[in-house]
């Protein structure tokens, strides 16, 4: 598994995907991607309004 966490100045990839960090005030958009078989990868964002991984089709970074 590979987790990707994103710092953002705007907010292009939709407020339900930005977590603000309490403390810095940054803007982050957490993603991961895992393999159940090598070269397929499953992409998934973390929702901050449902507090889940989402499937990649879901959302559009």
């Amino acid at each position: 598994m590979i987790e990707l966490h994103t710092v953002v100045q705007d907010h292009a990839p939709g407020a339900r995907w930005i977590h603000t960090d309490s403390l810095t005030q940054e803007k982050v958009v957490k993603e991961r991607w895992t393999w159940a078989v090598p070269g397929a990868p499953k992409r998934q964002g973390f929702d901050v309004e449902k507090n889940i991984w989402a499937e990649d089709a879901v959302r559009q970074l």
